[in-house]
């Protein structure tokens, strides 16, 4: 068999097709899944895999049948983060968020699947101002600022992200896909998403979305609290301060905000 594919492909190049197989409804793969969706030669993903695996950028399952991402991504991806203007740029407005709302907030950046934490602060008005920069993920469509974010993205990352499939992890998930789209369509409207236990029963939490220069939404920003802090009449209010604390870093991230 040949390997058609290979041609005018260089080897940084391959190794991303072989990486880029795992996503968040692949996470483990084995050497025939990996052939199909690249359209290799098993001979050849072998010899790529064998190659990410010997630098930890991929793993083996103790049965050497199947692959995951390795380790080592966790931490090229976490100096990735640390070294982006919009994690040196959020330290402050988060924390100014944080003591205008006295509750805690969170910046996330949609990287096309999931919402990946950058930064939080630790304590609200009378706490503690810890920023952390981590490297945890979590659902675009079951958190305020992943809503914020995935509803002002092309409708065809929408429906792929539906397609994916809507997992509840609380009673208060919404996991039916029109109810879904009537939520992100609200949130277009009023430029802010609204958490309702969705995630965590207990918490509820109010997001914006966050641009780049360019004027595309690569991130959210939001609030946490419980349903007695954040009530349905203050909602409002919190939305307010989010949306602007969110505007702020869109202007320091470049992006020009027309009134």
């Amino acid at each position: 068999m040949t390997d058609v594919s290979e041609k005018g492909s260089s080897a940084p190049e391959k190794m991303l097709r072989v990486l880029d197989c795992f996503t968040l409804k692949e996470g483990q793969l084995t050497l025939s899944d990996i052939s199909e969706l690249t359209g290799m030669p098993r001979s050849t993903v072998h010899r790529w895999v064998s190659v990410l695996r010997s630098t930890g950028l991929l793993d083996q399952d103790c049965n050497g049948e199947r692959y995951r991402l390795g380790v080592r991504l966790i931490h090229l991806g976490n100096s990735a983060l640390a070294s982006m203007d919009i994690a040196r740029d959020a330290r402050h407005v988060l924390e100014a968020l944080s003591r205008s709302a006295g509750a805690r907030s969170h910046l996330c950046i949609f990287d096309g699947n999931q919402m990946i934490f950058v930064t939080r602060t630790i304590g609200g008005r009378a706490g503690r101002f810890n920023s952390t920069t981590t490297m945890e993920s979590s659902p675009c469509y079951c958190t305020s600022v992943g809503k914020a974010a995935l509803a002002f993205q092309p409708e065809e990352t929408i429906e792929r992200i539906i397609q994916q499939g809507l997992k509840p992890y609380t009673v208060n998930t919404i996991t039916d896909p029109e109810r879904l789209r009537r939520d992100l369509r609200l949130t277009r409207e009023q430029g802010y998403a609204v958490n309702n236990g969705e995630m965590e029963l207990s918490e509820r939490c109010i997001g914006a979305p966050v641009r780049n220069a360019a004027g595309r939404v690569i991130a959210g920003l939001s609030i946490t609290d419980g349903h007695r802090k954040i009530t349905d009449e203050k909602i409002p209010h919190y939305a307010q301060l989010v949306v602007r604390h969110a505007d702020l870093l869109s202007i320091q991230l470049g992006y020009a905000l027309r009134f």
